[in-house]
């Protein structure tokens, strides 16, 4: 679900109890932007007397980059943004910033923490096609296991979480299917697919010059944070409790194997 800023001077309807926010960095690859929007239908939603938001976030990393606790140790050249914000991994600070507003209001709400989604397979990080038939996915991770959640999963926990507001009020939850490196990820696609899938290691600023939009903020996510997976948890077990049907990511695979092929 998407949920923008309601217009200035028009406040959530009182009528609504509940409300799912995911911000859409991606759109407009504007940290900036999505923060504002976050903090204003925060600021909606309390003032609606809103009983329970679900907010899809993710962790801030700028006090992790200050301590030296991203990638190889060595803090990172924050990026700046027109309004002058300094962003370490844009998409991921910017939703770590309106969780600690709702927070500092006093918003009643639970946290979802998304995970790498294996649809980002079929486009922008689809496995290029070698010469020797081969296909190759290359991204930043070196031998390090990071989550990896279906989109079309994430959506039967949040409801979970809707429908039981006392149980789940509070608290954070990290969404996968499976925590896996970027080896055992394309094991399972050549087992699944039939054909040889390959992890083909980059630097975070080689990925980071790749060119499509949203390549630097993409490098420093795996190049940087999820090198170090001890500050993004994730937890497929507790993430089934919500949603027995999520998907492991050879599930979704066996699912999308024609696409994975095409």
């Amino acid at each position: 679900m998407r949920a923008l800023a309601p217009p200035r001077g028009r406040p959530l309807s009182r009528k609504c109890c509940s409300l799912h926010l995911l911000p859409q960095f991606w759109e407009e690859l504007d940290a900036g932007k999505e923060l504002a929007q976050g903090k204003s239908i925060a600021d909606s939603a309390k003032a609606a007397g809103l009983e329970h938001v679900v907010f899809s976030s993710l962790e801030d990393t700028r006090q992790l980059n200050k301590d030296g606790k991203l990638a190889q140790g060595e803090p990172l050249a924050p990026l700046s943004d027109p309004e002058g914000e300094a962003w370490v991994v844009p998409h991921f600070d910017a939703k770590g910033a309106i969780r600690a507003h709702m927070l500092d209001i006093g918003l009643p709400a639970t946290f979802v923490q998304l995970s790498c989604y294996p649809d980002n397979l079929l486009g922008g990080l689809k496995p290029q096609v070698q010469e020797d038939g081969s296909r190759a996915l290359a991204i930043p991770m070196a031998d390090k296991a990071t989550g990896w959640v279906a989109v079309a999963d994430t959506g039967g926990s949040v409801l979970t979480i809707l429908k039981d507001r006392e149980a789940h009020l509070g608290k954070t939850y990290g969404l996968a299917g499976d925590n896996i490196t970027t080896e055992e990820l394309t094991a399972t696609l050549s087992e699944v697919t039939g054909q040889t899938f390959k992890y083909a290691p980059v630097p975070m600023e080689v990925f980071a010059g790749f060119g499509f939009p949203g390549a630097d903020d993409m490098a420093r996510m795996f190049g940087a944070l999820y090198c170090v997976p001890e500050h993004c948890p994730r937890d497929p077990e507790q993430t089934r409790k919500l949603n027995p049907a999520t998907q492991s990511v050879r599930q979704w695979a066996e699912a999308n194997k024609e696409a994975l092929l095409a």
